[in-house]
């Protein structure tokens, strides 16, 4: 098991989070598009990071006047998974979300995407639409959610 922590991602950052996006076909974040995540208030950027560099990241979005937080991306180097990159650094997005008052979680995922799609229903997300076409690749997509508020009985 990799030894690994999770910290806010920084502007020198940038090129170890271009390089984990190449890993990826299509629909990557670009350059000027994490230059602009990294600078705004937002957007939080989160990082795994081990002895051999950034190894995970996550983009979580919030909207003013909002209780929902957008799950925007997550990465996590391929010969790294299965490690509990993504389920920690998914829980620290989680951690913020309800931090900075969110009560829901959203994102969406390919439907191809099986290993991200247990990881989101094994933590409790569930699915709350379909999106036909919705990548660059016209492969479909999921919506899910997941509730932050914890309910007491």
């Amino acid at each position: 098991m990799i030894s690994f922590r999770i910290r806010p991602a920084k502007l020198t950052d940038l090129a170890e989070l271009i390089h984990l996006e190449e890993e990826f076909p299509g629909d990557r974040i670009n350059r000027r598009s994490w230059h602009y995540l990294l600078r705004q208030a937002h957007a939080q950027c989160l990082v795994a990071e081990s002895d051999c560099g950034i190894i995970g990241n996550l983009v979580l979005l919030y909207r003013c006047n909002s209780l929902k937080a957008r799950l925007y991306s997550m990465i996590v180097n391929s010969q790294m998974r299965g490690q509990g990159l993504g389920k920690s650094l998914l829980q620290a997005a989680e951690n913020s979300a309800i931090a900075c008052g969110r009560k829901v979680i959203i994102l969406e995922v390919r439907v191809d995407n099986y290993p991200a799609i247990n990881l989101y229903r094994q933590l409790g997300y569930r699915d709350i639409g379909y999106l036909p076409n919705y990548y660059q690749d016209q492969m479909a997509a999921y919506r899910m959610s997941k509730s932050l508020v914890s309910t007491l009985f």
